[in-house]
């Protein structure tokens, strides 16, 4: 067993090396509303949880990677995220200082934020895996986090990847392979995805049995398509 691991750690270096391979972090949103509606007497079902927030657990979760020491490994010139609040919230936490700095002179002003509906959550019967127009999602989280984000943060953020049929916009596997395809065809090599449960899940083929929230997990992505945990 040692020397499998041994001989697979070399086969991962020789692949960072090489620079036509990209260098992806996955990172699944804080804790959301909908994580603890049973803790509160609230089906998982519930309407009211369309959608949903952060929890305070997961808006904490997702302020404390902005100091994460996996993550600030990395000088991202590319964030994505799903369009689904809990997502977009938790990236405006983790990355929004990245996307203010965007026109400073340093090494932080190349990072492109871009939200892609492909990697929306699996799942379309419960209600915290529906979107909402995009104009709600925004004024949602102006409204929740004006007091830790600036009100321009959001102004980076580049929407014109989501569909005109968005929020009825069909999600599946085959919406994951478009995004695995999507990040092939871009320049950028050192990504950050923020997204969820089953989008990573599948991602990475089942590779890992969980996926905590806000646990930054670091991969590559092959010139054959395939994400491979590092």
């Amino acid at each position: 067993m040692g020397r499998h691991s041994h001989a697979f750690g070399h086969i991962i270096i020789r692949l960072l090396a090489d620079t036509t391979m990209k260098k992806v972090v996955l990172i699944r949103h804080g804790e959301s509303l909908g994580q603890i509606a049973r803790k509160n007497g609230i089906s998982r079902r519930d309407p009211s949880l369309t959608d949903c927030f952060l929890s305070p657990k997961g808006i904490q979760q997702a302020t404390e990677l902005k100091g994460n020491a996996i993550l600030n490994r990395y000088q991202f010139d590319l964030i994505c995220s799903s369009p689904l609040t809990r997502a977009l919230a938790t990236c405006c936490l983790a990355f929004g200082h990245l996307a203010e700095e965007r026109n400073k002179d340093d090494a932080c002003s190349t990072t492109t934020f871009v939200v892609n509906s492909d990697i929306c959550e699996i799942g379309g019967r419960i209600p915290e895996n529906q979107g909402r127009p995009l104009n709600k999602v925004l004024r949602a989280i102006r409204k929740e986090l004006g007091w830790c984000i600036s009100q321009h943060c959001l102004d980076r953020f580049d929407f014109t990847s989501l569909p005109v049929s968005w929020p009825f916009h069909p999600k599946g596997r085959d919406g994951k392979e478009n995004f695995i395809q999507w990040l092939r065809g871009r320049d950028e090599t050192t990504i950050g995805v923020v997204c969820h449960y089953n989008t990573i899940r599948w991602l990475l083929q089942n590779a890992v049995d969980d996926v905590p929230n806000c646990h930054p997990i670091e991969c590559i992505l092959t010139d054959a398509g395939k994400l491979i945990l590092c």
